[in-house]
């Protein structure tokens, strides 16, 4: 992916793999551009396959017209694809795999640098780049760096016969990009390079796809960083110490999935009790249980705006892409902080685990607030829970404050137990003031698109990244990052207008949908999908054509 982001292509990269300890069979797919994509096809022009199993799933994930690549064990069995290779018209490519490392003194797993050779004679590049990006990336190895050149290079002229047709279709266009600058980032490094921009400096997390490299990328920078970097035993663990350490007036973050996620949620209703801030980022997988644990979906909506018990302010905010993310993990930190509440920061396996050719100067961080503290304010009273007008006072971090209860039962502006009616009155009021002022801090949903545009596509999470590519003067697009408070003036406004309104999401009951349809927006369609999968470019291309050319209300889509 490096050589060819250096070569000028921008390019989006995710990995489809089976949720087993050991077995299975992976799928890397990889989307090449010449100017910023953000959305992947379901059918491929090429398919490298290394396996018998691997080309059995991925023919049918082949375009008419393309391309197959394939090494020995499937070779022996080719004829038993002989019909579909026909009725696809593919062409073909014969790789000895296995045998062809032995020759050059190599084990038979460094196969991929002759697949690899392959592939880039297949693309029409010069092989000079390639070789670049494996210098650079096994330089401390010169002796196994030796054998990859030679099997690159081996694979690279290999080809010419074994192929059973011309391979100038599949030749990249030209591209004079300078991309040399850019980044190859997935979804959960850029949430974890942000909380290192934002000032985290404590991170708890038990393993939980597909949260965990979150939690591998912090670890791994934790001595440049001096971030608190810690595995704990179990999810509710995870949030206690999460929430200790903001208690102590660490900037503090966590992570988990859904099912970790409903372990914590008693230290969420905690924090909101508390006044405390927590910062969880939840990356959505298909449940219940443990569902599909390395697959995508956006299941988790009411969990993460309902999760809890009592009533409390909380934020929900959900990130989009890659650039969006490093921003939106900034402000739910500021806004935990300055509002001294718990805010679950919604994510899926499909931005978490997608490459992207990222600009860097696209990564625009916000300023840290870490709102009223002992540090920052002067001691207007000696309550930490005055009952202020705002419904905020300031946090007495230890050491700097008188000392107070930080009480989970009912309390008074003390925290001490407090059980009087007029007392649980003026308490539960004054927690719940803060959500007026989220609200009328919380941002609008961004249009993207042609603003005139008569159908609006609705959504939140990677749904972005599915849509964006495919906008028209006839369809815009309409993006909520900021989802608990509501905001809906924005939608009204289109409604009002006359726009067709359809939702696009990860579930099967549309739960955004019936969160807008909640606060009175009128939602015309859902377009929704519950298998695992993004949407492809395919078969998003295709609803959005035949709404471009006539939309009936009244109708219900399923994928998958």
């Amino acid at each position: 992916m490096e050589a060819l982001q250096h070569a000028g292509y921008f390019i989006v990269a995710d990995r489809e793999y089976p949720s087993l300890i050991k077995g299975g069979c992976t799928h890397f797919r990889i989307e090449i551009d010449t100017k910023p994509v953000h959305s992947i096809r379901e059918f491929a022009d090429i398919i490298v396959a290394f396996d018998r199993v691997g080309s059995k799933n991925a023919l049918p994930h082949v375009r008419n017209g393309g391309l197959l690549i394939y090494g020995d064990e499937m070779h022996d069995a080719i004829s038993g694809y002989n019909q579909t290779i026909q009725e696809k018209n593919l062409t073909t490519l014969f790789i000895p795999e296995y045998a062809t490392p032995k020759k050059f003194g190599a084990n038979e797993l460094l196969s991929n640098m002759l697949m690899i050779g392959a592939l880039w004679r297949a693309l029409g590049l010069p092989v000079d780049g390639l070789m670049k990006a494996v210098e650079k990336r096994f330089a401390s190895k010169p002796t196994l760096l030796a054998l990859d050149i030679a099997l690159i290079k081996h694979g690279y002229e290999l080809q010419d016969a074994t192929v059973s047709k011309s391979l100038d279709a599949f030749t990249l266009p030209e591209t004079t990009n300078n991309l040399t600058e850019y980044k190859l980032l997935d979804g959960n490094e850029i949430l974890a390079l942000s909380a290192v921009h934002h000032g985290v400096r404590a991170y708890f997390a038990y393993p939980m796809s597909p949260s965990s490299t979150i939690l591998s990328h912090l670890a791994n920078w934790a001595d440049k960083t001096g971030m608190h970097v810690e595995q704990v035993e179990d999810e509710i663990s995870v949030s206690q110490m999460a929430l200790g350490a903001s208690f102590a007036g660490t900037r503090s973050l966590c992570a988990t999935s859904g099912g970790g996620f409903d372990l914590m949620t008693e230290t969420v209703s905690l924090a909101g009790m508390i006044e405390t801030p927590l910062t969880v980022i939840v990356a959505q997988r298909p449940g219940p249980a443990t569902g599909l644990p390395t697959w995508s979906g956006q299941e988790d909506l009411n969990l993460a705006i309902y999760s809890g018990h009592g009533e409390y302010a909380k934020a929900v905010i959900a990130v989009g892409d890659h650039a969006e993310a490093f921003q939106v993990m900034g402000e739910a930190l500021n806004i935990a902080e300055t509002y001294q509440i718990p805010v679950i920061v919604l994510t899926d396996k499909t931005l978490a685990e997608t490459n992207a050719t990222v600009n860097p100067t696209s990564l625009v961080g916000v300023e840290i607030e870490r709102g009223i503290t002992t540090e920052t304010a002067e001691l207007t009273s000696q309550s930490r829970y005055g009952l202020t007008e705002s419904g905020l006072s300031p946090r007495w971090l230890p050491g700097t404050g008188p000392r107070y209860y930080a009480n989970g039962d009912e309390h008074g502006p003390d925290g001490t137990l407090r059980e009087d009616s007029l007392g649980v009155q003026e308490a539960h009021e004054k927690r719940l003031r803060k959500m007026k002022m989220l609200e009328d801090m919380t941002r609008e949903p961004g249009l993207y698109g042609n603003p005139d545009a008569k159908i609006t596509l609705v959504g939140f999470g990677s749904t972005k990244m599915e849509v964006i590519d495919f906008l028209s003067d006839k369809i815009n697009y309409l993006h909520y990052t900021h989802i608990w408070p509501l905001k809906t003036k924005t939608i009204k406004e289109l409604e009002k207008r006359g726009n067709t309104i359809i939702v696009v999401e990860h579930n099967m009951t549309g739960q955004f949908a019936n969160l807008l349809r909640g606060a009175g927006v009128r939602i015309d369609e859902t377009w929704l999908k519950s298998d695992g999968r993004r949407f492809y470019r395919e078969e998003m291309q295709s609803k959005i054509e035949k709404c471009a050319h006539g939309f009936k209300r009244g109708w219900r889509k399923f994928f998958g």
